[in-house]
């Protein structure tokens, strides 16, 4: 059975230092020509569609508080398979609990409105603190960032259509309406197109029609795939991965890294496709104080770290910033972390 053994590239890509070339960010002339040059090209955006899609957010922004779980499947188009579930849990405006799980590697990133805290299960890294953001969506840490760990573009929509621009660009393509289908409850919901913020790429919705509820996102991360079939960029993703490697301690782990590492040193995807699936979405919802408490596990001390800087396109996570660890599944079935 194939493995997706490209994850654990991924995951050390977005480590990379700022200054790295980020391919998809390429500018020659007036930028105002270039803008007007892609406007021309891209089609006109569908008005009733980008209403609903507003609509959709403002729902987001007037949430008291929100719980759902999530499953997330990913892989070359038409070949999905599941690779992690999460909890989330959310009291407006910036207090979260999510806890995503890769095959029992568990990522946590906690905010209790003050502080945020992140750690995992596996990596034997130090949990990580660093002040809260203003809301939801506007988190800043790789992990909640990064959707190959806790980060989605759902946390946009909490950000209302005021934050229509941090969820959707507007000058790669148009918003537009897809299929009708029913979601998992039943309802009758919309898909709705668009080109997404970050690192996602070509994106698409299902929302429901009463609701509003976002209950499935898609997305073919076009600017990452473009990244990482970068020379450069490869190396660089190398030599962080080498290094990360002779900084493990468990000598069994580190040779079935090394072993994964090199089964994966020719398999950069040029296709991916990640479908993020919500259920047992309840909204407003009583959710126990202590959900948002900061306790790092037992045994362990948080490192202090300072505010993230306010990430762009052209670089997803802030320089300097604590790469969380990752898993990657090796062809004989076993997760090497």
């Amino acid at each position: 059975m194939h493995k997706l053994v490209f994850l654990g590239f991924f995951a050390v890509a977005i480590a990379m230092p700022a200054g790295c070339r980020v391919v998809t960010q390429v500018s020659s002339g007036n930028d105002s020509d270039t803008k007007e040059l892609r406007d021309l090209a891209k089609p006109a955006d569908d008005p009733k569609a980008v209403v609903f899609l507003k609509h959709s957010m403002d729902v987001y922004s007037t949430m008291p508080s929100y719980t759902a779980e999530g499953s997330f499947s990913s892989g070359p188009k038409g070949e999905l398979r599941p690779h992690q579930t999460r909890k989330f849990a959310y009291s407006k405006p910036n207090r979260f609990k999510v806890v995503s799980d890769g095959h029992g590697f568990l990522q946590t990133s906690i905010c209790d409105g003050k502080n945020v805290l992140e750690f995992d299960n596996e990596t034997g890294q130090a949990p990580r603190k660093e002040p809260a953001p203003d809301s939801i969506a506007e988190v800043r840490s790789m992990q909640m960032r990064h959707p190959m760990f806790c980060g989605t573009l759902l946390y946009q929509f909490f950000g209302g259509s005021a934050n229509f621009d941090g969820l959707v660009d507007a000058d790669k393509d148009a918003v537009t309406f897809g299929a009708e289908e029913k979601a998992s409850t039943g309802e009758q919901a919309h898909l709705v197109k668009f080109y997404g913020k970050q690192q996602y790429g070509h994106v698409e919705a299902l929302i429901g029609e009463k609701t509003g509820f976002v209950y499935r996102i898609k997305y073919d991360s076009e600017p990452l795939l473009k990244m990482m079939q970068d020379p450069e960029t490869q190396k660089t993703i190398r030599a962080a991965s080498e290094s990360a490697l002779n900084q493990m301690k468990d000598e069994t782990k580190k040779a079935q890294a090394k072993t994964a590492l090199s089964m994966a040193k020719d398999v950069i995807p040029t296709s991916l496709i990640t479908e993020e699936a919500y259920t047992n979405i309840s909204t407003p919802t009583t959710i126990a104080e202590g959900t948002f408490a900061l306790n790092a596990p037992v045994g362990t001390t948080p490192v202090e770290m300072p505010a993230s800087r306010t990430p762009s396109d052209k670089s997803p996570i802030a320089l300097g910033s604590v790469a969380p660890g990752f898993s990657v599944n090796v062809l004989d079935g076993k997760t090497v972390s």
